[in-house]
């Protein structure tokens, strides 16, 4: 069975639009609906497609049997991201620039990692007021009223951002006047930053635990500042300091009460629209101690090139530690360009080193994809509309810069060749290696035409897929091409890669184990890569492991079982069988 996108023949007709398909007339309703009301939650649903027959090998084709599908149907799925997309802009257009906070919903009050997120809170609302009203500021520091750690956070933010930017005539003069006092110092300092230089309120996930956490530190901290400010000043700065906050609608497992310290909140119904209520207008990212969640938070980020801090290096140092060596080891990041990274241990560490961070990087362009919300909205409400045309398939990533000779490589196209004889479609995202070890498979089991969805990063070579693949749709963003990843598939294969297979990798992982995708097979190809990385965050989520006082940040075994990793192209096709063989027990 062949499924082909566009009216030309072959894969010439490889474009984002879908003309002439059963596409076009849901399209064009899209574009004239807006965002329209909030869209009613549903239930994961299965979409079956038409098992295709096997020609010749196995006689055994439990992969392509099963039935996959789509999180919901695929027509609910296309406007949801759609509309959702735009609300998620609406939300933003009104909000400041912020710092995002991510971490695990579980972490309790009186928990060490807790007490320093409220600090989090704390310091930044301190920061935020000082160039605002540098005598307030002044006031504060010596009130009493704050805790220890975010004065001093407080204290060394305005210092090292004045250093930064004010001139040294004018340091010299402010180190003068204030005779050598660090508190007095920094109230001199206030006085000369601009305020653009921390006009940044707090973001979280508008749950418990850590996203609670900093919300609540911050709110407290502005109730303690107001009383130390005249009425008239009081009122005007409780209106402009406010937290902010995206949160899923629905039962989300340990999220199912939000924040009532959030003041500014989006509620949104799938996790593509929250996140991009998370991050946009968001220049750095405070990343705490979690779960599954948050890694799939940490590698969305880490994608977009924005600063990274982490906080509490007992938990991240030896994980973090381990992707960059496994990362390094195989060439699979560009070593002009590596993430930017940082480790923390409190806030007085923390802030300090993420708005220097955010001041040396300069001004970006962190709404990028908000002031393109119409070419988003659409490039999200096409692709699920795109997949409903194609057979379910088996999805493979990995990395750009896999070389042919790589054992997961030669793995990938023995499986390939597997699939392809049991006429099992194959999807994947882009060229290179894997897709040429993949093609091969399958072209060598004249298995059936290959799924190409694309990513347009700038770079794509397009004439390198067109020859092999008529099944095809490109996406013009990754937060558009996710979802082509993962919807409407039986199972998915990852080979090792850098960033953008990470990200792929833990938003699939996040989703199923969420309950937010059906499940289905992660086969992680490659145990020498992924093996000691996996038992690194394992390790790490577990407080016997590491330190005491770290809480455990899932369920024992939870995060391994999401796995299956394997070396060759019989294991994972097992792994990809499994779940139609327990079904038959």
């Amino acid at each position: 069975m062949r499924h082909r996108i566009g009216q030309k023949p072959g894969f010439s007709a490889l474009t984002r639009a879908t003309k002439g398909s059963k596409v076009a007339p849901a399209l064009a309703e899209a574009e004239v609906r807006g965002a329209g009301p909030p869209l009613p939650i549903e239930p994961p649903t299965q979409q079956p497609h038409e098992a295709p027959v096997a020609k010749g090998g196995p006689s055994s084709n439990l992969i392509a049997a099963r039935q996959s599908a789509f999180s919901r149907p695929a027509e609910s799925l296309a406007v949801l991201l759609a509309d959702q997309s735009k609300q998620a802009a609406s939300f933003l257009e009104h909000m400041l620039d912020a710092l995002t906070f991510f971490g695990g919903a579980r972490i309790q009050p009186g928990h060490p990692h807790y007490q320093i997120a409220e600090a989090y809170g704390e310091a930044l609302l301190l920061a935020n007021v000082a160039p605002i009203d540098a005598g307030l500021f002044s006031k504060a520091l010596k009130s009493g009223l704050f805790s220890t750690g975010a004065v001093s956070a407080a204290k060394a933010v305005v210092t090292s951002l004045a250093a930064a930017s004010l001139p040294p005539a004018q340091l010299a003069h402010a180190f003068s006047v204030s005779g050598g006092d660090p508190e007095r110092l920094a109230g001199v300092l206030a006085q000369l930053i601009p305020p653009a230089e921390l006009n940044l309120r707090p973001r979280t996930g508008a749950g418990p635990g850590i996203m609670h956490a900093v919300a609540k530190g911050y709110v407290e901290a502005r109730t303690k500042l107001l009383g130390l400010a005249p009425p008239a000043a009081a009122q005007e700065l409780a209106a402009g300091l406010k937290a902010q906050g995206s949160r899923m609608g629905g039962n989300l497992p340990f999220e199912q009460k939000a924040s009532d310290a959030i003041e500014d909140m989006g509620i949104f119904l799938h996790f593509i629209p929250r996140r991009l209520a998370l991050t946009e207008g968001a220049p750095a990212f405070s990343i705490f101690p979690g779960g599954i969640g948050t890694l799939n938070e940490l590698f969305e980020v880490m994608r977009m090139d924005r600063t990274v801090v982490f906080e509490g290096r007992a938990f991240w140092s030896g994980a973090v530690e381990r992707l960059q060596h496994n990362w390094n080891a195989r060439g699979l990041v560009d070593p002009a360009e590596p993430p930017s990274i940082a480790f923390a241990d409190g806030v007085s560490e923390g802030l300090p080193v993420i708005l220097e961070a955010i001041h040396a990087a300069g001004p970006k362009n962190v709404r990028s994809i908000v002031a393109d919300i119409e070419s988003l909205s659409h490039d999200l409400h096409e692709g699920p509309m795109a997949l409903k045309e194609v057979a379910t398939a088996v999805t493979f990533v990995g990395g750009k810069r896999l070389r042919p000779s790589d054992p997961e490589v030669h793995a990938a196209r023995a499986l390939a060749e597997q699939l392809g004889r049991s006429q099992v479609p194959m999807r994947l995202g882009g060229p290179g290696a894997l897709f040429d070890a993949v093609h091969s498979g399958n072209q060598s089991a004249q298995g059936p035409s290959l799924q190409a969805f694309l990513l347009d990063d700038g770079k794509l070579d397009r004439a390198s897929v067109e020859k092999r693949a008529d099944v095809g749709y490109v996406a013009k963003s990754a937060i558009a091409h996710k979802p082509l990843m993962y919807e409407n598939n039986v199972g998915i294969v990852a080979l090792p890669g850098g960033v953008g297979t990470m990200d792929e990798v833990f938003e699939i992982a996040c989703l199923i184990s969420t309950g937010n995708a059906p499940k289905r097979p992660l086969v992680l190809v490659g145990r020498e890569f992924w093996a000691p990385l996996i038992d690194a965050f394992e390790k790490a989520m577990d407080p016997a492991s590491t330190d005491p006082a770290v809480m455990r940040a899932v369920a024992k075994g939870e995060f391994r079982r999401l796995f299956d990793i394997v070396d060759t192209a019989d294991e994972a096709r097992a792994a990809l069988e499994a779940p139609a063989k327990e079904a038959a027990s």
